[in-house]
């Protein structure tokens, strides 16, 4: 009979520790063993692959290739050399495909395949560092340090998550990912796998009876953890399971069988009815509260009462809190090959970790914070919302560490960033998401301030080489991240709807004029949706940067995917009303089907990605990882004052710089777009009903010629985290969706980005205050900046397409009728465009002056100091249209001449308030293109 077990100690850790003890008979010849039988019940049957089939019973050795065989009163728990078991129920048939294990790494593999039958399986050390693979006739099953309870059909196999790290299942070329305890995922055979589901409180109790004795039944007394809460069960015994679970999987993993056999007097209804009752009582405490037990349990302490189970008080000045997050070590990734695999990266499990769900603060002032795998540190802890520094620590496996510490003033968020001894970030964040107890918001606009981990200077989501620039520092526009909520909709049965909750963030810095210029600009474009991996709402977009060190190379390309990393319960959104929020490369996207108008399916996936620093010159590809986090901070009142859904035409223009790989070698070659037709090459939309904005570029010419035109479209609308509109001032998109309108051989892709002057308004100041320009305020008209990367093929080669900080102008355009006929008007403003002067490449600004008569439909034109130099010319309407074109020449000796295209522009109901186009600039060894704006 076993023995009972004292109150307020696990029945499952009970159970284990009686588990660990059984081992192997020490068999001189077993050459094949694999393990050993630790339990029966009835007659298993085992066959050898050499050998005959034989009843195994307690001590028998389990041998490579074995095949195992169940009736239906028939049970068996298997343990292997790693501490892996495996319990088969009846009617079942497993073959133990392959077992290699090196005690001395404590690495190696496991894979069975499983026909029939259902199965319990807890990982061993095996499973810390390879998935355990179990194939059935219709999926296969991967599982990472941890439990999966699985049932196996010849039409179907349900596998359900109980604890550990991840459980993969993988069926016609799509795998599902679960990582919360008590997911289910059913996969039909010949079908792709389901979506992970949480699955019903008490769900398992069929299949976890059938892994049961068959006088399971009769077991009396404390043997049995109540599945149910009530006084019975309480929080303590909820707790004591869901840890039970845990060191169910440790227990496995720190205690192989010996060679020295042990047997002991304890049937297999007695050690799966314990084990199945306490790992049931931990599905439904995952299932019914949806964080892990200890988050919850960390939740509800905070608000204490009295329980009917009292434990010992803990020690003076400590509080329990909850610490979900990660470790990100100095190199949480490897095989970066950009020209390959593009961002993606293999993760390195040991730098990169998800944090223990709960931590303990003692003393008020420090805390211990420990990762999955169980290494702790000790850090100090002060929630002021400032950064404190931190004195040297010597951790044992990270060596000396000094850094930086911040923890939010109610202690639901904290951050911590080292130095290691040879100078390499590593650090950890965490805290109490806010999908735990409460939502995001679903309306308003929120402001966060955001900052690069890397270096509480360093530009957002930029690498140290660009992001740490002294010049650059010095000058630096870095907006808010600004968020505007709308309620998650996005559900199966329903219909799909384009309105989302978008955030973006840009950064602007140009430091000096001509060829001492320095310049860059990177934009993040994000959206929140359903992460169906961790039950929660995740964050997930782009970030896409270009920039210039050195005014006679580049420009340089920075390129990367931003998410919300993981915490296993939940995303790394943190507080009660997302008040924080931690961003790194990976990919996370949530894509969906329709059928009839409405969601038939939902799939979310994570992918491992770097981000990427891609030079023009030799396309050489750094990679760097980036970890940013953003603070809730007051949202400026001006923000958010008119949202208006609307379309603006408008003109863009610049200068490209490609590069172009052919068989003898790479050809540069500078040229302006945009520039040679008065006919508005810009469309540009925002929809206030969906926080979304699209942009359509028309005529911009690729290739090596001008016989390639290509329209561009940032902001796709059905592609999530493409677009962010916050108001008519401050709005951002990505993407770019290339098709080519004639001339062939062109197959492109883009990354690129635009966003409003409004975001970064003190971007340009440096170079207006140098110039002696007042820049057009021109509030009825919108304007920014475009930058970023296309690349095709074209006639043969490989082009690269580089855009730099070239701008945009829109507006409503004043059609023909609304044109005056009579009087004159001075048109006032300024221009902003890219420069090619001979070898050096630079952003440049100057005055602009049109008078102009309507009676005549001509006027004069004065261009004040555009890049040291002053132009004069005339302008003329187009036809019967409310566009003009012109030209003008240098005042001085330079010979440079230029060409000039524009239109009118309403300012409300009041027509022609303005003019807005774009300009051309040649002359010898000198290209500049780019846009200008006044008004009367």
């Amino acid at each position: 009979m076993a023995r009972p077990v004292p109150c307020g100690v696990s029945l499952l850790r009970a159970a284990l520790l009686s588990t660990a003890a059984l081992s192997l008979l020490a068999a001189p010849a077993a050459l094949a063993r694999v393990g050993v039988t630790s339990a029966t019940d009835g007659d298993p049957l085992g066959k050898p692959p050499t050998q005959p089939e034989r009843v195994l019973r307690i001590g028998i050795d389990v041998q490579a290739n074995e095949a195992i065989t169940t009736g239906s009163n028939d049970r068996a728990h298997l343990v292997f050399l790693d501490g892996t078991s495996l319990t088969v129920g009846p009617n079942a048939r497993v073959i133990i495909d392959k077992f290699v294990f090196d005690p001395a790494t404590k690495t190696g593999e496991l894979a069975v395949n499983a026909s029939k039958g259902v199965f319990r399986l807890v990982g061993g050390k095996i499973s810390k560092t390879q998935p355990i693979t179990i194939t059935t006739p219709s999926s296969t099953i991967g599982i990472r340090g941890g439990i999966t309870v699985f049932a196996v059909e010849q039409t179907a196999t349900s596998s359900t998550f109980v604890f550990g790290d991840k459980m993969t299942v993988t069926g016609q070329g799509q795998t599902q990912t679960a990582t919360r305890p008590g997911s289910q995922i059913v996969t039909n055979f010949g079908s792709q796998p389901g979506q992970p589901s949480l699955i019903a409180q008490g769900a398992l109790a069929g299949l976890l009876g059938q892994l049961e004795g068959k006088s399971g039944s009769n077991t009396q007394g404390t043997n049995n953890i109540p599945a149910g809460s009530g006084s019975g069960a309480g929080q303590n015994s909820i707790k004591t399971a869901e840890q039970g679970a845990q060191n169910f999987s440790q227990q496995n993993n720190g205690q192989p069988p010996t060679q020295n056999p042990i047997l002991l007097n304890q049937t297999a209804v007695a050690f799966n009815q314990q084990l199945n009752n306490a790992l049931s009582t931990a599905i439904s405490t995952a299932t019914s509260n949806s964080p892990q037990q200890q988050v919850q349990q960390a939740l509800q302490d905070r608000n204490s009462q009295p329980n009917n189970n009292p434990q010992p008080d803990p020690p003076a000045n400590t509080q329990v809190i909850v610490t979900l997050g990660r470790f990100i070590g100095a190199t949480p990734y490897t095989n970066f090959n950009y020209s390959e695999n593009g961002l993606v990266v293999t993760p390195v499990a040991s730098a990169n970790k998800p944090l223990q769900p709960t931590g303990v603060v003692t003393d008020r002032n420090r805390v211990e914070i420990t990762t999955g795998d169980g290494h702790s540190i000790v850090v100090p802890w002060h929630p002021t919302g400032s950064p404190f520094p931190i004195a040297p620590i010597v951790d044992q496996q990270l060596g000396v560490l000094v850094g930086t510490g911040y923890v939010s003033p109610d202690g639901k968020f904290f951050a911590y960033v080292f130095n290691n001894g040879a100078n390499q970030k590593v650090g950890f964040f965490g805290g109490e998401p806010t999908t735990l107890r409460s939502h995001l918001p679903t309306s308003g606009i929120v402001a966060y301030d955001v900052t690069n981990l890397a270096g509480s200077t360093r530009l957002p989501f930029a690498n140290g080489t660009v992001g740490d620039d002294p010049n650059l520092q010095a000058v630096k526009d870095v907006s808010k991240l600004l968020a505007v909520f709308a309620p998650q909709t996005l559900a199966l049965n329903q219909p799909a709807g384009n309105q989302k909750s978008a955030a973006m963030q840009a950064s602007i810095a140009i430091s000096g004029t001509g060829a001492a210029q320095k310049s860059y600009m990177g934009v993040m474009v994000g959206y929140y949706f359903p992460d169906l991996s961790t039950v929660s709402v995740g964050f997930g977009g782009n970030y896409v940067g270009t920039y210039r060190l050195d005014s006679h190379s580049g420009p340089n390309l920075l390129v990367s995917a931003i998410s919300t990393p993981s915490t296993g319960a939940s995303n790394a959104i943190y507080g009660d009303n997302a008040d924080y929020m931690v961003m790194t490369p990976d990919k996370l996207a949530t894509t969906y089907t329709t059928r009839g108008g409405v969601v038939n399916s939902i799939s979310t996936t994570r992918t491992s990605q770097a981000s990427a620093d891609v030079g023009l010159q030799n396309s050489t590809a750094n990679d760097y990882f980036g970890v940013n986090a953003a603070g809730r901070t007051s949202t400026p009142e001006s923000v958010g004052q008119s949202r208006t859904t609307r379309t603006l035409t408008g003109f863009i223009a610049g200068l490209i710089d490609q590069r172009r790989d052919t068989g003898d070698g790479s050809i540069f070659n500078t040229k302006a777009f945009g520039t040679g037709s008065s006919r508005p090459n810009l469309t540009l939309t925002t929809d206030a009903s969906t926080n979304q904005a699209t942009a359509t570029i028309r005529r911009v010419a690729l290739g090596a010629g001008n016989s390639d035109r290509a329209t561009i479209r940032l902001g796709n609308p059905d592609t999530g985290g493409q677009s962010a509109f916050i108001d008519d001032n401050t709005y951002a998109m990505t993407g770019g969706n290339v098709t080519v309108r004639r001339g062939g051989g062109i197959s492109p892709t883009a990354s690129t980005a635009l966003v409003s002057a409004n975001t970064n308004p003190t971007a340009l100041n440096g170079l207006y205050n140098a110039a002696e320009v007042t820049p057009c305020t021109c509030a009825f008209l919108s304007w920014g900046f475009w930058g970023g990367d296309i690349r095709y093929g074209a006639h043969g080669s490989n082009v690269t397409d580089r855009i730099n900080l070239a701008t945009y102008v829109a507006g409503t355009l004043t059609s023909a009728v609304q044109m005056p006929n009579t009087g004159t008007a001075t048109y006032v403003g300024d221009m902003v465009g890219n420069v090619r002067n001979g070898g050096a490449s630079y952003v440049a600004v100057g005055g602009y002056t049109n008078q102009w008569n309507f009676a005549t439909r001509t006027g004069a034109v004065s261009i004040s100091n555009f890049d040291g130099t002053s132009y004069r010319g005339g302008t003329a309407m187009v036809g019967n249209t409310p566009q003009f074109t012109g030209g003008f020449a240098a005042t001085n000796s330079t010979g440079r001449v230029g060409t000039l295209n524009g239109a009118f522009f309403n300012n409300g109901a009041v027509p022609a308030a303005g003019q807005a186009g774009s300009f051309g600039v040649t002359g010898p060894n000198y290209t500049a293109a780019g846009t200008f704006k006044a008004q009367r």
